[in-house]
């Protein structure tokens, strides 16, 4: 017979250990994997962040540049010198701009499509959209005018914590349709602004600067929407 020593202490008994969640099934159904989504949602932040400097620093440019050779200034009073330093930074600014949206747009279909993912491990099985459709609504052209709103839309109520069974029950829901909606209009708008760009008139240039003005509010109120968002919704899946 086999002594143990009194001063050491029981052995523990043995319990069994919960699958993790990757190998959970659920009537034969393998539910994918929870990934946190706090990570990329912080880095779609930040670039959304960017995305705001550069509107409120193109819209500076812009009326930086109106301010300097305004109709009412009389001839002599234009400063040639600044309106060219101002209009130096035209084509860096647009690169800059261009590469800063392909960016964060890419980061928040992805992020889209992580959040999308970890909605059946938050316990909804049947969902209104398929994973990989999360990805390919942002590029069929007519159904992304509304499809991305829509899945955006199922994210947000579905990853509330005590979500039911419609987008009603999630609060403030409101904002992914504004989100969504000054997002359209700054597309459309900013594809206006290009078409008006050849001005030859003062009056020319008024619709232009409007249009570009516009355009840029659009882009800033729907980037500042995005990051409410996405801060909510990773916050909510954590």
């Amino acid at each position: 017979m086999i002594s143990r020593n009194p001063y050491e202490p029981p052995p523990l008994p043995e319990t069994e250990s919960l699958p993790a969640r990757s190998t959970i099934e659920v009537d034969g159904y393998d539910i994918p994997p929870f990934r946190s989504p706090l990570v990329m949602g912080v880095i779609c932040m930040v670039l959304l962040g960017l995305e705001i400097l550069h509107g409120v620093a193109e819209a500076y440019r812009t009326i930086s540049i109106y301010w300097l050779q305004r109709e009412s200034l009389p001839e002599e009073l234009v400063d040639a010198e600044a309106i060219a330093a101002w209009t130096s930074w035209e084509s860096a600014s647009y690169i800059f701009g261009l590469l800063i949206a392909l960016t964060a747009s890419g980061w928040l279909i992805a992020w889209m499509f992580r959040t999308h993912r970890n909605l059946e491990s938050l316990g909804h099985r049947e969902l209104d959209s398929k994973h990989i459709w999360v990805i390919l609504c942002w590029f069929v052209p007519v159904l992304n005018i509304f499809c991305p709103f829509l899945v955006m839309r199922e994210i947000w109520w579905r990853s509330y914590p005590d979500a039911k069974d419609s987008a009603d029950s999630a609060p403030a829901v409101h904002l992914v349709f504004w989100w969504w909606l000054l997002r359209v209009a700054s597309v459309a708008t900013a594809y206006l602004t290009q078409l008006f760009s050849s001005y030859e008139s003062w009056p020319e240039y008024y619709t232009y600067l409007r249009t570009f003005l516009l355009s840029s509010g659009c882009e800033i109120v729907s980037a500042v929407l995005a990051i409410l968002i996405v801060y909510r919704i990773s916050h909510w899946q954590i």
